[in-house]
């Protein structure tokens, strides 16, 4: 790893997330890429939007060079190399296409996390960096050290197109020596795939040489509620899930479990996005046209 982005609103969370960030780096003597992200004005007078945003520029420029200037005296800095950028967008997550951060290896992020009606209708910036980051993205509320991060709950449904991306969670695992639980939430409707999901974890298995001691399945009402409960029992320092990055109909019909922990739960999040094959996605969409009663909810 050899590049970590940290998008910063000069927030306690966004420092919380940078002093997590230099430790991963001072590991790997990684470049540490601060960015101060802000979204542009939009509005139907050209001219007003011209002068408005060279403002507004001005501004947050002096802003982030104050902050960055403040941050150069703090020890957990130092040794570190950063590279700090002030960037203008209309969506925050747009600069996940920017050339300028094509390199990037990891994404370290603060999070306050919302509730309820907000939620719903604009969910977080880090819920779209985790649905939508082709890179590992670590989302941090509270502050962390690496070495309160003993061990790592991995919670999946263990299909087969988790496994390539699987060793990027167990990389990391091993870089920072921390312990690796499997966890498999089951909730009453996965009741009638039970033989279908065994196999799965047994391939799972199989291939990656984990230990089946390992794998627990926790019964719960709700994925999230489970994998929370289980976290909270273990004592877990971070949970690591994976994310298939769906949105539109997709989003709809799956609920994103990797985004919703972005939000909801307290202890770290490590999300590293899958790319579903052909024949995965040949299956889901032949599933849900067969699925009547979910496309009348729908409809």
């Amino acid at each position: 790893m050899k590049n970590i982005l940290v998008p910063t609103d000069f927030s306690d969370c966004a420092l919380n997330a940078l002093k997590f960030a230099a430790e991963l780096a001072k590991k790997d003597n990684a470049t540490v890429h601060l960015a101060h992200i802000y979204q542009r004005v939009i509005s139907n007078d050209t001219a007003f939007n011209i002068e408005l945003e060279a403002d507004i520029i001005t501004k947050e420029k002096e802003n982030f060079e104050t902050y960055v200037h403040s941050l150069s005296e703090e020890d957990y800095l130092k040794g570190v190399k950063i590279e700090s950028s002030i960037v203008s967008v209309y969506k925050l997550w747009d600069i996940l296409v920017m050339d300028r951060y094509e390199d990037i290896d990891m994404i370290v992020m603060g999070s306050n996390g919302v509730d309820g009606v907000q939620e719903l209708f604009v969910g977080t910036n880090a819920q779209k960096f985790v649905q939508l980051a082709e890179c590992p993205v670590i989302v941090i509320k509270d502050q962390t050290k690496i070495a309160d991060i003993k061990s790592i709950v991995f919670t999946s449904d263990f299909k087969k197109e988790v496994i390539p991306r699987f060793k990027v969670i167990q990389k990391f695992a091993n870089s920072i020596g921390a312990k690796l639980h499997f966890l498999k939430i089951r909730v009453p409707k996965d009741y009638i795939r039970e033989e279908e999901e065994m196999a799965e974890i047994a391939h799972f298995v199989r291939e990656t040489g984990v230990d089946s001691n390992e794998v627990s399945v926790y019964q719960s009402v709700s994925v999230e509620r489970g994998i929370i409960k289980f976290c909270e029992d273990m004592d877990a320092g971070m949970v690591a899930i994976e994310t298939h990055g769906r949105t539109g109909l997709g989003h709809l019909i799956h609920d994103n479990i990797a985004e919703s922990l972005a939000n909801h739960s307290v202890i770290p999040l490590f999300s590293v996005k899958i790319q579903q094959d052909q024949d995965t996605l040949t299956s889901a969409v032949a599933h849900f046209l067969s699925d009547k009663n979910l496309i009348a909810k729908i409809v």
